[in-house]
Order: structure tokens, then C-alpha cells, then sequence
């Protein structure tokens, strides 16, 4: 899988912006490419404008973005405690790979994550993908 996470250390620093940038970048070249948010806090379930222009850069639905969200405006860590949510990175990994792994011709899509911080290497390597992260 080839793929870019895009990395931000707080909310609001242009996380989204660049990813959909990126994202309607990769599609004028004529390729395929699948965003995820692994995380998203501060709004309600399904409303999270975020993964709502996440889901018009790169030609996909709401639930194909998103992975985990919650309610409370603050830190995905703090959020999954306020409101008693489960947050796995682990679970997280997987969905991402089931999600990818369904689609046609998945090898041939970039993938392009956009999360917190929270999100690290090691977790780039658990997406598998085809070069370490450079910082």
C-alpha cells in the first residue's frame, strides 16, 4: 500500500486541508485514492466536517473515512475517557486494513491519512506501508 499520513500536533493546524489537497491532487493525475481520519472529536457522529471534505477531495462517503469519533472537543485520549469510549489504536489499524483490503484494486489507491499526533512510525509500519515515514 503506498500512502502519506499527515500528521498535526493540535486541532486546527491544517491537517484536513492539506490531506484534501493532496488527495485532489493525486485524483487530477488520474489515480485512485482513499483518505482516512482515524480520528475525529468535537462534533456528533456523522457530522464531522472534516471527514465531510475529506469525503468530497477524494470521491468517497462519510463512512468510508471515518474510523472513531467522538463528541467532546478536545483530544481523541481525553474524549474516549469524557464519554466512555473505547479508543484502540490496534482496532483502528485493522479497520483501516479491512477497509482498504474490501476495495477494488486497492493496490493500485494511495492512501492518505489524516490524524493526531498520537498517531506515530510505528504505526506506519502497521499500515504497511512501502517506505518508513520521513520527519
Amino acid at each position: 500500500m503506498r500512502g502519506i499520513f499527515v500528521l498535526g500536533t493540535d486541532t486546527g493546524v491544517g491537517k484536513t486541508a492539506v490531506a484534501c489537497a493532496i488527495a485532489r491532487a493525486v485524483r487530477s493525475r488520474g489515480l485512485r485514492v482513499r483518505a482516512v481520519k482515524p480520528v475525529a472529536t468535537g462534533s456528533a457522529p456523522g457530522r464531522h466536517p472534516d471527514i465531510f471534505a475529506l469525503a468530497e477531495a477524494s470521491h468517497q462517503v462519510y463512512t468510508e473515512i471515518s474510523c472513531w469519533e467522538g463528541i467532546a472537543a478536545t483530544a481523541p485520549s481525553l474524549a474516549s475517557r469524557l464519554e466512555d469510549k473505547t479508543l484502540d489504536i490496534s482496532e483502528i489499524v485493522s479497520r483501516i486494513r479491512a477497509m482498504d483490503s474490501g476495495s477494488n484494486h486497492s493496490s493500485q489507491r494511495s492512501l492518505i491519512v489524516c490524524a493526531p499526533s498520537a498517531f506515530s512510525a510505528s504505526t506506519f509500519r502497521r499500515l504497511s506501508f512501502a517506505s518508513s515515514p520521513h520527519h
